[in-house]
């Protein structure tokens, strides 16, 4: 039945309301009579002339009919999902955001092989074992060295006055790591070794509380760890632990920072989830 009535014929039309949920499109509430071959372009401009803009297409939207973006034709989208043509059609609109544009380049010597970022900071990990933390514009401020293979996934675990964060690596290790108040001009301890894992790990994941962390690895185990520094470490003792690195790496490291020579503690999971074949 919907589709005989939206298909085969140019002039179906079908009844279609607009909403959005930023106040300054608004438009009244109201349903109009439109093509079933209108696309987002034309609702664009049907949008514009609404708000009485002097140039029709001087703002851009998207268009969503039950949280789906419009891509085609309204007779498509309708078809493809089954949408009844008998009442009146509900279509979100918003602004459309224009595509991202490149702003700034960070280079690094091997494959980036992860990303996290805080409101200050973005953490990447690399295959070259080295953790590095940027500012938002492209600033290289710490370099945490001692993995002794790629890392695979990075996380802030806190930020602020003192900041935590982890890395994971193929060399079976979670390494949880501390900078010490006065963040951009101190270096980067490395706080626990995390061991526990037979193969590379492959991921992790923070609490939503801060207090634990999952690791997910290649020997099919899921650990749960404490993501809470104890409380003797002291993040304050900063200096150049580049010589634990192969010869190759050490080549590579120039940094601003460097991780403390302080002796992590080693730290053991919590919890040893398996299951998986």
């Amino acid at each position: 039945m919907m589709e005989s009535a939206v298909s085969g014929a140019e002039s179906a039309h079908v009844q279609a309301s607009f909403f959005t949920k930023q106040n300054r499109y608004l438009i009244p509430d109201t349903a109009f009579s439109i093509p079933v071959t209108v696309t987002r372009n034309e609702l664009t401009t049907l949008i514009n002339q609404l708000l009485e803009e002097e140039d029709p297409r001087s703002k851009e939207f998207d268009f969503l009919i039950n949280g789906e973006l419009l891509r085609g034709t309204l007779e498509n989208h309708i078809a493809e999902r089954s949408i009844p043509v008998e009442h009146v059609i509900a279509i979100e609109y918003s602004e459309r955001n224009p595509p991202p544009s490149l702003s700034e380049v960070v280079e690094h010597k091997d494959w980036v092989s992860c990303v996290h970022c805080c409101n200050e900071f973005i953490l990447t990990g690399c295959y070259d074992g080295i953790v590095r933390i940027w500012t938002h514009d492209g600033q290289l401020v710490h370099v945490a060295t001692g993995h002794s293979a790629p890392v695979k996934d990075v996380k802030w675990v806190t930020t602020g006055e003192s900041s935590v964060f982890l890395s994971a690596s193929q060399d079976q290790h979670v390494h949880l790591w501390g900078i010490p108040p006065g963040g951009d001009q101190g270096g980067v301890a490395l706080l626990h070794q995390c061991k526990g894992h037979a193969r590379s790990v492959e991921g992790i994941a923070v609490s939503p509380d801060h207090s634990k962390f999952c690791s997910v690895s290649w020997d099919k185990m899921l650990k749960v760890w404490s993501a809470v520094p104890d409380s003797d470490t002291v993040v304050d003792d900063v200096a150049d632990d580049s010589t634990d690195l192969p010869a190759k790496k050490r080549k590579k490291l120039a940094p601003p920072s460097s991780s403390s020579s302080r002796q992590p503690s080693t730290r053991t999971p919590l919890m040893t989830l398996a299951g998986h074949a």
